[in-house]
């Protein structure tokens, strides 16, 4: 089964559109979308699509709780029905995928606003040690910045890179394969 992971879409429907003609002719049915799709052009051609396409599993980023659950003023922006189904979505959820846990936070367990420890200067093993054991896969968001790493211990951790408002210009996601016991993870630069 295939699966795709998005982060910090904000509101860039170019962006997501294309996404979605990669997803469609992949034949996915299932997409993890790690949070942040306020903030941008088309918030609300966004949040319409998420909230009525079942392929998608998503949680609150930094953006989406500060403006529409701290500050409450976003509504100036985009449409009510959007800010209540925000306040409706966790800032983390574990998905189970052909039976690999797969846990989603939009930065880390403790925090959707710090950056993870590894980008504040800490060492290797601290960053692997924020995020929980037990889990097939661990993805965030939060930095735009695609990552995919594995320690000796198997914890595996994936960063889909930033869909909307990616660093150098391009669409960032990422898709997993589950096939057996077997994963495999594409980070995709469009």
């Amino acid at each position: 089964m295939k699966v795709a992971i998005c982060s910090d879409i904000h509101g860039n429907i170019e962006a997501f559109n294309r996404f979605l003609e990669i997803i469609d002719a992949e034949g996915i049915n299932k997409v993890l979308n790690l949070g942040d799709f306020v903030r941008g052009k088309d918030p609300d051609k966004i949040m319409d699509h998420i909230m009525n396409d079942s392929r998608f599993e998503s949680i609150i980023g930094n953006h989406d709780e500060a403006y529409c659950l701290e500050i409450g003023d976003f509504a100036t922006e985009i449409d009510k029905k959007y800010v209540e189904w925000i306040k409706t979505q966790p800032k983390e959820r574990v998905v189970e995928v052909e039976g690999k846990k797969i846990l989603m936070v939009h930065s880390r367990p403790s925090s959707n606003k710090c950056a993870p420890l590894i980008y504040n200067g800490g060492t290797f093993n601290e960053f692997m040690d924020d995020y929980p054991d037990g889990m097939d896969i661990i993805c965030f968001g939060h930095t735009h910045i695609q990552l995919f790493i594995e320690n000796f211990y198997g914890k595996k951790i994936l960063n889909p890179g930033s869909l909307g408002l990616a660093i150098g210009g391009k669409v960032n996601f990422a898709i997993i394969e589950i096939e057996d016991d077997e994963f495999t993870c594409k980070l995709y630069k469009i």
